[in-house]
C-alpha cells in the first residue's frame, strides 16, 4: 500500500459513495476509522425487540465502538410475551364472526382449505423439542431464557460510561408502564449517584456507587417523549445539561392513569421549571403535544409570568436569551383555553427569535369553521400585536414580535382570515424572511397569486413551499417575476378536491413541467433535492 499522509487519505475518502464503505474498510486505518464512525455514529435501541437490543448493546460495549457513538436513540417499551396460538384458538377462527372480505365465497373456500391442512399437518407432526430442531433433524439444545427489560437496562447502565462522544440523546417511553422505573438509567446518564431506595432489577444493588462522569454535561441535543409522569421521572433524576442547545419535548396521553389535576401540576411545577432552567444555553426549543392536556399555563410559565404566590409577576420575563428557533405542534382547540402565554413567549424572545414553526392544526374536520375559527382569530387578531406590557411602553409602540424572523413554517387555517394573516406577516417580515412554508392549506389560484405578489417584497427569499389546487403557466410566470432569487422550491398540486394532501406526498411531476420550472426560475439548481437538474 502506498504511504500517503492521513490528510490525503481523508480527501480521497470524501469521494467514496456510502454504499461502498463495507468493501473498503480494510484498505488502511484511515478507511477503517471512517467506516466505523459512519456505522456506529447513530445507535437505535428498541426494547420491544429484546434479543436484538441485547446484541446491539453487546457490540457497542466494546470501547473501540462505544467512543464512536454520537447519537443514542432509545425507544423504551415493555417486552410483551408472545404466547403460541393454541389449537382451540386456531379452530375458533372458523366459527367466529367473519369479516366483510371473508364473505366472498372463494375466500371462504381457500381459508377453510388452508386451516384444515394446517390442523392435519399439526396432528401428524411429532412434538417439538424444547430447543426446536436443528438442520440435521436432531433436537436442538434448550433455548436460553428470554431477555428481560431489566437486563437490557442493566447492560445499558453498565456501558454508559464508555459513551464518551454522545452529543444527542433521544428517549421515547410513551407506553412504558410506571412499574418500570427509569430513574437509575437517567442517573447513569448524568453521572449522579443512584438513590439507594430505587431499583430496576435485583442485580442493580451492586451499581449503587458513584458512577464516572458520563455524557450528560456534553449533550447538545435532548429529545424526551412520553406522558407527563415519565417526564417527571427524568427531571427528578437531577440532569446536568450544561451544554444543551436543543430541547424537544413531546407529550402523550398517559395510558395507565387519568388525573388532569396532577398533569397540570407536573406541567407547570416540574416541566416548565426544568425547561426554564436550561434556558440560558437553549437555541432551539420544540414542544409537540398529542395529549388531551391544556398547555395554557405551561406556556404562561415559560414566558416568565407568575399568576399567584409571593413571587407573583404579571410581566413576561425572558428566560431564553439566545433562543433563535421555536417549534410548536399541537391541536390549538384542544391545547389552549388561553393562548396568551404562547403569544407572550414569542414576544419576549423576539429579539433573538429567527425561526418560528406554528403547526396548530385544530383537531376535528378541517372543513368545520367552528374548529378553525378560534385559531384564525388568534393569528390575525393577537399574534402580531404587541403584548400588554409592550404596548404600555410608549417607546415600543408598534413593536413587531416577529421583526427578526428569517424562517416561517405555519398552518394559516383554511378560512379567509388565514390569507389575511399570511399577507400581514409577510408584509411585517419582508425585510428578513429567507424561508417560507405554508402548511396543509391548498391555495386557490387567486389566493396563490396574492400571496406570491406579497412575497415579491421579500428580497432575501431563498426557499418557498406551498400547496395549490392548480398550477398553470400564469402562476409559473408570476413566480419567475416575483421570487427570482428562490433556490429551493417545493409545491404540491391537486386538480381534484377529493384528493387529500396525503395522496400527494412523494409524487413527482413529469419532465415537461419540471423543465418549465427551470426555465421560469433561473436560480433553481436542483430537482427533488438531487443536486442537479437531470430527470
Amino acid at each position: 500500500m502506498v504511504e500517503l499522509p492521513n490528510e490525503v487519505w481523508y480527501h480521497i475518502a470524501s469521494f467514496v459513495p456510502q454504499e461502498e464503505w463495507n468493501r473498503l474498510l480494510a484498505i488502511n486505518h484511515v478507511f477503517l476509522d471512517i467506516a466505523f464512525n459512519m456505522r456506529y455514529s447513530e445507535v437505535l435501541l428498541i426494547t420491544r425487540h429484546a434479543t436484538v437490543a441485547m446484541k446491539i448493546l453487546d457490540r457497542v460495549s466494546d470501547p473501540f465502538i462505544a467512543k464512536r457513538v454520537k447519537t443514542l436513540t432509545l425507544r423504551l417499551t415493555h417486552i410483551k410475551e408472545q404466547p403460541l396460538p393454541s389449537r382451540a384458538a386456531s379452530s375458533s377462527s372458523l366459527t367466529g364472526p367473519m369479516s366483510l372480505a371473508a364473505r366472498d365465497n372463494g375466500f371462504v373456500r381457500t381459508h377453510l382449505h388452508d386451516t384444515l391442512q394446517y390442523i392435519f399437518r399439526s396432528a401428524r407432526r411429532p412434538p417439538v423439542p424444547a430447543g426446536g430442531w436443528t438442520g440435521n433433524g436432531l433436537p436442538s439444545p434448550a433455548t436460553s431464557p428470554a431477555v428481560t427489560f431489566g437486563e437490557i437496562m442493566q447492560k445499558l447502565i453498565e456501558i454508559t460510561p464508555r459513551f464518551l462522544s454522545v452529543k444527542t440523546l433521544s428517549v421515547d417511553s410513551w407506553d412504558l408502564p410506571p412499574a418500570f422505573d427509569l430513574r437509575p438509567l437517567y442517573e447513569a446518564f448524568w453521572g449522579s449517584r443512584p438513590s439507594s431506595t430505587i431499583t430496576l432489577h435485583p442485580r442493580f444493588s451492586g451499581l449503587h456507587k458513584p458512577i464516572p462522569m458520563t455524557f450528560g454535561d456534553r449533550l447538545t441535543t435532548l429529545f424526551i417523549g412520553g406522558n407527563l409522569e415519565n417526564h417527571r421521572v427524568l427531571i427528578k433524576s437531577r440532569p446536568r445539561l450544561a451544554s444543551l442547545q436543543e430541547l424537544r419535548i413531546e407529550f402523550t396521553n398517559n395510558l395507565f392513569r387519568v388525573d388532569p389535576e396532577a398533569d397540570a401540576e407536573i406541567l407547570v411545577r416540574d416541566i416548565a421549571t426544568f425547561v426554564k432552567g436550561m434556558g440560558s444555553t437553549l437555541k432551539k426549543l420544540c414542544v409537540w403535544s398529542w395529549a388531551s392536556t391544556d398547555l395554557s399555563m405551561f406556556f404562561t410559565a415559560l414566558a416568565g409570568i407568575i399568576l399567584r404566590g409571593p413571587k407573583m409577576n404579571l410581566n413576561p420575563v425572558n428566560h431564553f436569551p439566545v433562543l433563535d428557533s421555536l417549534h410548536i405542534r399541537t391541536p390549538f382547540n384542544r391545547a389552549f383555553r388561553d393562548p396568551s402565554g404562547l403569544k407572550d413567549l414569542i414576544a419576549v424572545t423576539s429579539s433573538s427569535l429567527k425561526q418560528l414553526e406554528l403547526r396548530l392544526n385544530p383537531s376535528g374536520l378541517a372543513i368545520d369553521p367552528a374548529c378553525e375559527l378560534p385559531l384564525a382569530q388568534w393569528l390575525i387578531g393577537d399574534l402580531l400585536l404587541p403584548s400588554e406590557s409592550e404596548s404600555s411602553n410608549s417607546s415600543s409602540e408598534g413593536l413587531n414580535p416577529l421583526a427578526n424572523l428569517t424562517i416561517l413554517d405555519i398552518y394559516p387555517t383554511n378560512l379567509g382570515q388565514g390569507i389575511d394573516f399570511l399577507l400581514d406577516v409577510i408584509k411585517k417580515c419582508s425585510g428578513t424572511l429567507v424561508d417560507v412554508t405554508i402548511r396543509d392549506r391548498y391555495l386557490q389560484p387567486a389566493e396563490a397569486t396574492v400571496v406570491i405578489e406579497a412575497l415579491a417584497k421579500c428580497k432575501e427569499l431563498k426557499a418557498l413551499r406551498f400547496n395549490v389546487w392548480r398550477l398553470d403557466l400564469d402562476l409559473l410566470d408570476l413566480l419567475a417575476k416575483s421570487v427570482p432569487g428562490v433556490e429551493r422550491f417545493w409545491v404540491s398540486v391537486s386538480d381534484d378536491w377529493r384528493r387529500t394532501p396525503d395522496d400527494l406526498i412523494g409524487q413527482q411531476s413529469d419532465a415537461k413541467t419540471m423543465n418549465a420550472f427551470a426555465r421560469s426560475i433561473p436560480s433553481l439548481t436542483s430537482f427533488y433535492g438531487n443536486g442537479h437538474l437531470k430527470l
